[in-house]
């Protein structure tokens, strides 16, 4: 979904109902939005957070799937923990967004 893009059609046609997504950085901002937004065009969302206690109201014809303390995705074993995670609930992850990052040396730049 993108902020120039009325997603409202996609909400009320449900255009993700049966995919998932896994969201990385999914704590706050960009990667926080981009779950609620694919969760209410129906699709299945779980959130790799550094928070523990992340509450999201119901949203119909969607499941949000918190995994928290999942923050160092620069940790391939960390990686491979919250897709376990995942699979009691989702069979298969159709889309990634690798949101999460880290920055480091800025004066550098």
């Amino acid at each position: 979904m993108y902020l120039t893009i009325d997603s409202e059609p996609h909400f009320s046609a449900q255009t993700y109902r049966g995919k998932v997504g896994l969201i990385t950085g999914a704590s706050r901002g960009v990667g926080a939005e981009t779950g609620l937004a694919y969760a209410r065009a129906s699709a299945s969302v779980a959130d790799l957070t550094r928070w523990k206690r992340r509450k999201f109201a119901p949203i119909p014809g969607a499941q949000v799937f918190v995994v928290p303390d999942s923050e160092d995705i620069r940790d391939a074993q960390a990686i491979n923990a919250a897709v376990r995670a995942m699979q009691p609930r989702f069979e298969k992850i159709d889309m990634v967004l690798a949101n999460a990052g880290t920055a480091t040396n800025l004066s550098e730049l």
